[in-house]
């Protein structure tokens, strides 16, 4: 009871930080043009943006391997320890002096952002013995990334942002 209470809030927590990565990927995806606006005081070259979006994207594949390589070395518990640090560490963004650095925050967060959804599983598996309670779990995992892209969605519908 105690494994199944304890799985039950590492879950809660690896959910909750996807979520919270979806909202800041989408929101800082969205917000691009106003972003580079900023940092590069008005537009920017288009392969500028596209080898930005290109390195994130190769960063997040790279993230899947890295995730299992920190897993089996470090075990599932101190290994999500690493993930979520890594996914905070994506709110120094937000202080980057420029628009490369700013990039480079963003990567970090998308690794710890994948981390976290490859360690969901592994937590499920350990914690969770009822097939049919494993199926509604790895469900709630698989949409926890368009629930915070949907509360972005509205979010940013319902408070329009002035730049």
């Amino acid at each position: 009871m105690v494994n199944k209470r304890k799985g039950y809030f590492m879950l809660a927590v690896l959910w909750l930080a996807y979520v919270t990565f979806a909202m800041n990927w989408v929101a800082g995806s969205s917000l691009t043009p106003q972003i580079t606006k900023t940092f590069f005081s008005g537009p920017v070259d288009p392969v500028v943006s596209e080898l930005v979006n290109y390195s994130i994207t190769t960063a997040r594949v790279f993230a899947n391997i890295l995730a299992a390589i920190i897993l089996m070395r470090l075990g599932a518990k101190k290994a999500v320890g690493v993930g979520v640090g890594l996914l905070i560490m994506g709110l120094i963004a937000i202080w980057m002096p420029n628009y490369w650095a700013y990039t480079i925050a963003r990567m970090v967060m998308a690794i710890g952002g994948l981390m976290v959804i490859v360690y969901m599983n592994p937590v499920v598996s350990r914690y969770i013995s009822d097939p049919k309670e494993k199926l509604k779990i790895n469900a709630a995992n698989t949409v926890s990334y368009n629930i915070g892209a949907f509360i972005v969605a509205v979010l940013l519908l319902c408070l329009p942002i002035k730049w």
